[in-house]
C-alpha cells in the first residue's frame, strides 16, 4: 500500500471512530434529555394530583401525605409553616367553603426542580362568584415530593385598563 492510501485509510478510520464517539455521546445527551423530559411531566403530574386533592376535594391531609416530601416549607403569609399548618388551614377553607370552591389549572411551567402553575380560583359567596388569578410555585425533591411552596393571589378586577384578560 503506498503513503497516500495509508493515510486516506487512517483518515476514514479516524472518522468513524470519531463519528461514533460523537453519537454514543449524542445518544447518551438525548437519553438525559428524554429523562429530564419525564422528571419535569412527573413533577408537574404531582403538582396537580397535590393541588386538585387538596383544594378541589378538599383533602388537604391525604394529599399531603402522598405528594409532601419530608418537610413542607410555606411561604403564604396567611398560611402556617409545614405540613400541619398546610392541612390546617386548608381544612379551614374546605368548611367555609365547601364545594363552593374550585381552582381550574391554566398554565404548567416546569424547570429544573421548580414547578408553576396559573390558576384560576372561584369561591361562591353568598352575593355571587368571586374570581382569582394565582401564580403558585412548587418545589420538589430529588424524589419528585413536594417541598417548598409560594404563591401571590390577585383578585380579578370587574374592569381592567386592557382587553387581554388575566387568563
Amino acid at each position: 500500500m503506498n503513503a497516500l492510501r495509508r493515510r486516506w485509510f487512517a483518515g476514514v478510520a479516524l472518522f468513524a471512530t470519531f463519528a461514533s464517539r460523537t453519537s454514543d455521546a449524542q445518544s447518551a445527551n438525548t437519553s438525559v434529555i428524554t429523562s429530564e423530559k419525564e422528571r419535569l411531566e412527573r413533577n408537574k403530574r404531582t403538582v396537580r394530583a397535590f393541588y386538585d386533592l387538596a383544594f378541589n376535594q378538599s383533602k388537604p391531609r391525604e394529599a399531603i401525605e402522598r405528594y409532601a416530601g419530608a418537610t413542607y416549607i410555606q411561604h403564604n403569609p396567611e398560611v402556617a409553616d409545614g405540613k400541619q399548618g398546610f392541612i390546617d388551614y386548608f381544612e379551614a377553607m374546605g368548611k367555609r367553603y365547601g364545594a363552593n370552591k374550585r381552582v381550574e389549572f391554566i398554565r404548567w411551567v416546569a424547570e429544573d426542580d421548580l414547578v408553576t402553575v396559573h390558576c384560576r380560583h372561584t369561591f361562591r359567596e353568598w352575593h355571587g362568584d368571586v374570581l382569582w388569578a394565582g401564580m403558585d410555585i412548587f418545589r420538589l425533591d430529588a424524589q419528585g415530593k413536594i417541598v417548598e411552596h409560594w404563591d401571590v393571589l390577585q383578585k380579578v378586577p370587574a374592569r381592567m385598563a386592557h382587553s387581554n384578560g388575566m387568563f
